[in-house]
């Protein structure tokens, strides 16, 4: 299977790879000059490339083939509070991203456990699952973790908002019936769900409710859940 290396700015000039994708590459997978790699640029294009210099500090390319690939039809953006446990949240991360989420959110609820990340750990993982399942496009994480009350006022009128929560009397519209038919934004609390404060919230924004079914899910399996559903509908 090939090994992808992930190198922004290529269509501007940089046909090489910066200092930690070169020590992979020269260091622990010992390419040499003259090897044929691959390499993608976050921004939709594969290159099959052939190493000029092989350093652990920059590798140089020439560029052999380039494969364009299209954007989906519409964004796929997952707004979630962090679990407890900081390993799951990278886990979910790297799950979505492998599954075509094209941007993260991180919240703070009522009933948030964690309430600070490290999205430098979370962006890496995702970054690792991008060039694992070879997907052509960079996915976005917002760097600072934001309440469930300013991202509302934020992103309101930038994209459509769906609340994503727990009603065993009931039970709202299935996430998989809705139309998808522009970029979305499905909102996920954290174990204890949102609080009767937050679904006010969102009520007076006028944001639908959405089910992913009659069983409760945990944080993280919720959010790979979404992103797949919204995914497979745009399909």
């Amino acid at each position: 299977m090939s090994v992808y290396f992930y190198q922004p700015g290529i269509p501007d000039g940089k046909h090489f790879l910066e200092e930690e994708e070169a020590n992979h590459c020269a260091r622990v997978l010992r390419h040499k000059p003259g090897d044929i790699i691959q390499v993608m640029d976050g921004k939709g294009s594969h290159y099959s490339v052939q190493l000029t210099t092989a350093t652990a500090r920059q590798c140089d390319f020439s560029i052999l083939e380039t494969r364009n690939f299209p954007r989906d039809p519409y964004m796929v953006h997952l707004a979630i509070s962090p679990t407890k446990n900081a390993d799951r949240t990278e886990w979910m991360a790297e799950k979505c991203v492998e599954l075509g989420i094209h941007k993260l959110t991180l919240l703070t609820c009522d009933h948030s456990e964690r309430t600070r990340v490290r999205t430098d750990r979370v962006l890496k993982k995702m970054i690792a699952a991008m060039k694992q399942s070879m997907r052509a496009y960079a996915p976005e994480l917002d760097a600072e973790v934001i309440s469930m009350d300013d991202f509302i006022d934020k992103m309101q009128d930038k994209i459509r908002l769906c609340i994503a929560y727990v009603d065993m009397k009931n039970p709202p519209m299935h996430l998989k019936d809705i139309v998808m038919d522009q970029d979305t934004c499905i909102l996920i609390g954290p174990e204890g769900d949102f609080s009767n404060r937050e679904l006010e919230v969102a009520r007076n924004h006028k944001i639908p409710s959405v089910s992913l079914g009659p069983y409760r899910l945990r944080t993280e399996t919720a959010g790979v859940a979404a992103v797949h559903i919204l995914q497979l509908l745009q399909q």
